[in-house]
């Protein structure tokens, strides 16, 4: 399998950003089941041999929303992972997508954790040495949540300190990062200053205007 970077765009098809570097040229599959979550991945990029899907076996269609990080898993316990520096894909980000809800509510933060917890404990994981990167994925899984928490202040300070406190609770080392404070600051500012503070910096933020819904991109 070869993935690559994704360049996103807002409605207007201007670009406010990227999917995750820091992919190697090559991944050995046990660490690129790390990559996943310590990176990001567009799912649009990813080519993928026909009998390689076949060889995953059927789907396991209780990942729901998540089918895509289950074949990128799937992938990384057959064989070495490519990728392709260039951009070729345009992702739209927009308020109408359908993982913003879950974002907004903490079900992706849920979702993702659960997942870690199955296929890390997959025999072939186990096999292959993965399974020892769990921690270490939960910990990513946690730092994301955080940096894209103030999504929840479309609901107010109640759902966005909610959420704050199950991922504490859940991963509480993702405390130790600085970051981690600076992003929790920067989603208590009223509002106004988190807008302001997004054309100050030419893009846009994540955060839905009151009348809409929306997601960031994976």
């Amino acid at each position: 399998m070869v993935h690559g970077p994704a360049a996103w765009i807002n409605d207007a098809g201007r670009r406010i950003g990227g999917s995750g570097p820091g992919w190697s040229r090559v991944t050995p599959g046990p660490q690129a089941m790390l990559d996943i979550f310590a990176h990001g991945f567009c799912f649009t990029t990813m080519v993928i041999r026909t009998s390689a899907i076949r060889a995953t076996g059927p789907f396991d269609e209780s990942w729901l929303e998540l089918i895509d990080l289950w074949l990128f898993c799937r992938m990384c316990l057959g064989a070495d992972i490519g990728y392709l520096e260039r951009e070729l894909v345009e992702f739209r980000v927009h308020d109408a997508a359908m993982s913003m809800p879950m974002y907004r509510s903490n079900a992706m933060f849920r979702k993702q954790i659960a997942a870690v917890q199955e296929c890390f404990a997959w025999p072939e994981a186990a096999a292959s040495g993965a399974a020892a990167h769990r921690a270490a994925a939960r910990w990513h899984i946690a730092r994301v949540a955080i940096d894209i928490l103030h999504v929840s202040r479309a609901d107010g300070y109640r759902r966005y300190l909610a959420n704050l406190a199950e991922i504490v609770r859940e991963v509480p080392a993702v405390t130790w990062r600085p970051a981690t404070w600076l992003r929790i600051g920067f989603g208590l500012l009223p509002k106004p200053a988190l807008r302001a503070l997004a054309r100050l910096h030419g893009r846009r933020t994540f955060e839905p205007d009151d009348r809409t819904t929306g997601r960031r991109a994976a």
